[in-house]
């Protein structure tokens, strides 16, 4: 649950008058259950709660002015009482098919659990920054032929990207100097792009990207040199190259071989003006967002435990 959705419902408390019980309005789940996929009309509520409740309608009219004006609370929060718990319930059963899916009950328990949710989003604040600026260094993969020239042009690019990585780096000291945790975890994701930017080699990733996104692999020389040196392959995976030390990360399989042809061909039918170099890009960033989102919740859990 995001920050802003708890501190709105913190604030938005209602009581069963039967048993005093207390309980916290989740208004925004409330609202991503009227408007997601489709939005729902009130007309469309108050069907939905005749369908699925046992809620009477002694008129039509009344009731849809009842709907109406608790959307208009939701919404604006004004000319309109929120309302009670048995009728959030009936929307519950209505909308989500649990009573309970727009109340939180407040108990030690569940401010526990919101506290600790708050301070895990508090120290993941500003972490889309870094990762932002992560993923503009990627994006200029092609414009700078590999990061080895300044993007769209022939001037040597080492110490623009060098400046480049020191200043993300100098950002994630000034943003989580007293967050430890989100600290460590941007900057894996700094050495991990440097070790792109610095790797002489397609593709010049960590293993970890490789784990995640096998696609990578589809851009290793490996496939090449099968496609066109097959005897080389072949004395290159034996061992017998002249006495060459020269070995590769992995032998693809035969249905690795033709699982690579399909993905270019798909991609390049999908994509023809895109380069080869270009879907690596696509991969790299697709990659990078899989890892942020790794460290993100990460770093939740370790502060949940």
């Amino acid at each position: 649950m995001e920050k802003s959705r708890i501190m709105k419902m913190l604030t938005e408390v209602v009581a069963d008058k039967r048993t005093g019980c207390r309980y916290w309005f989740d208004i925004e789940g409330y609202k991503d259950a009227r408007d997601y996929p489709t939005p729902l009309s009130t007309r469309n509520i108050c069907t939905k709660l005749e369908l699925n409740t046992d809620i009477e309608v002694v008129s039509d009219e009344a009731f849809m002015k009842q709907v109406r004006r608790f959307n208009n609370y939701v919404d604006e929060c004004k000319n309109a009482v929120l309302g009670d718990v048995d009728f959030i319930k009936n929307l519950g059963l209505a909308l989500a098919d649990n009573e309970m899916a727009f109340l939180i009950p407040i108990t030690a328990d569940s401010f526990t659990k919101i506290a600790n949710s708050i301070k895990s989003q508090t120290n993941v604040e500003g972490t889309n920054a870094i990762y932002k600026k992560l993923n503009q260094v990627l994006y200029l993969l092609e414009l700078s032929c590999y990061f080895n020239y300044i993007p769209n042009s022939k001037e040597d690019g080492e110490a623009y990207f060098s400046k480049m990585m020191l200043d993300i780096r100098r950002n994630v000291d000034d943003a989580f100097g007293d967050r430890p945790l989100a600290r460590k975890k941007m900057y894996e994701l700094i050495d991990e792009v440097d070790y792109i930017l610095n790797t002489c080699e397609v593709p010049g990733i960590v293993d970890k990207w490789l784990e995640i996104n096998p696609r990578l692999k589809y851009f290793d020389c490996v496939y090449e040199i099968i496609s066109e040196e097959p005897l080389m392959y072949e004395r290159i995976k034996y061992g017998d190259l002249m006495g060459l030390k020269y070995r590769f990360k992995f032998f693809p399989s035969i249905t690795e071989v033709l699982e690579r042809e399909q993905y270019f061909e798909e991609k390049h039918k999908r994509f023809p003006t895109r380069s080869d170099d270009r879907l690596y890009q696509d991969e790299l960033v697709e990659t990078l967002n899989m890892r942020f989102n790794e460290c993100i919740e990460t770093i939740r859990d370790e502060l949940e435990e």
